[in-house]
């Protein structure tokens, strides 16, 4: 278990529904990434309007975000995410703060998404059910290293807020 202290987050958010997420949620990401990354990449990484100065500025792609609304299920708000430190928010994207909690942080290693869809599953039908903690917050944060994404040995991480 891990304190994190409040964090604030910027980027792209899209509604998915649990049953089709697994699925869904990767194509978010490429569209992403095709949309923009591709362009900064093509650039030299210089951006070339606000929304690329964001994903620079704040290393959009760093977090995935899972968020869930009372109201809601089984839909969920899906961060593609970075820290926020404050300035402009471009048009289509978004701010969420991540309360203070604590955090079972869970690694995974391996190729995406997989290896985190793996770890994902664990987490909610085998660790959590047989542990002594409950959901702390109807959120979940996913953490992508900086390297190859198909790497055998790509490192990410689950944080889940957890309480006794």
């Amino acid at each position: 278990m891990k304190r994190k202290k409040e964090l604030k987050l910027i980027g792209f958010e899209r509604e998915f529904d649990m049953e089709t997420a697994y699925e869904m949620i990767p194509k978010f990401w490429d569209e992403v990434f095709q949309n923009r990354m591709s362009n900064l990449k093509k650039n030299g990484f210089v951006p070339s309007d606000e929304i690329e100065k964001a994903i620079i500025e704040n290393s959009i792609g760093e977090f995935g975000v899972c968020i869930e609304e009372e109201n809601k299920k089984p839909k969920f708000k899906y961060m593609i995410a970075g820290k926020y430190d404050g300035g402009s928010i471009p048009s289509g994207m978004t701010v969420f703060e991540v309360p203070d909690l604590d955090w079972a942080v869970f690694e995974a290693i391996g190729p995406m998404p997989g290896a985190i869809q793996s770890i994902n599953t664990m987490i909610f039908k085998e660790w959590l059910p047989n542990s002594d903690y409950s959901i702390a917050a109807p959120i979940n944060i996913e953490w992508y290293s900086n390297s190859d994404m198909a790497s055998s040995d790509y490192r990410s991480a689950i944080w889940i807020p957890i309480k006794k």
